[in-house]
């Protein structure tokens, strides 16, 4: 009898370049500086897929955390002053580190385009959410796109390594 090929990929030991790891394992993000290996249709659909859950997923992660923490203080009565301010923009920070960080990539330039699609979709589900209940003055105001701004560049000058530390594993 012989044996079938499987679709799945086999994770092997792959190449260590910078800080990513390239293997064949169907899991692992690669910067889109590097070219795909593979450009069948299979190939270009995951990486397609790569980018979507990354974009998009976090995206929607980071809108609906930061939008559940301003209800929270809106209903709570600290919407207003320095504090909701500091509150907010350290959730930002933290939520925004954490997304960029999960992909675990060197250049600022394969983050970017991550980034960018955050802020775009944070001004879409504003635009779904906040404009029916607001209008569309919401994007007359300047400290929303400050924020959309913050979305977008906050994770690239945080997510920079910090020499010396290295993970073990």
């Amino acid at each position: 009898m012989s044996e079938r090929r499987s679709r799945i990929p086999k994770v092997r030991q792959g190449v260590r370049k910078g800080a990513l790891l390239y293997s064949s394992n169907a899991l692992t993000v690669r910067p889109l500086s590097t070219p795909p290996r593979d450009l069948s249709p299979a190939g270009v659909y995951d990486l397609c897929m790569r980018f979507a859950w990354g974009a998009i997923g976090w995206g929607i992660v980071i809108y609906a955390v930061l939008y559940l923490l301003w209800s929270g203080l809106v209903v709570y009565g600290f919407a207003a002053g320095y504090l909701s301010l500091a509150v907010r923009l350290l959730a930002l920070a933290l939520l925004t580190t954490v997304a960029a960080r999960s992909f675990h990539f060197s250049n600022w330039r394969d983050l970017a385009p991550y980034t960018l699609s955050w802020a775009a979709i944070a001004i879409l589900l504003d635009a779904v959410f906040l404009v029916p209940f607001s209008g569309w003055g919401l994007y007359a105001e300047w400290s929303v796109w400050v924020g959309y701004a913050l979305v977008a560049i906050l994770p690239i000058l945080t997510s920079r390594k910090v020499p010396g530390m290295t993970r073990s594993g």
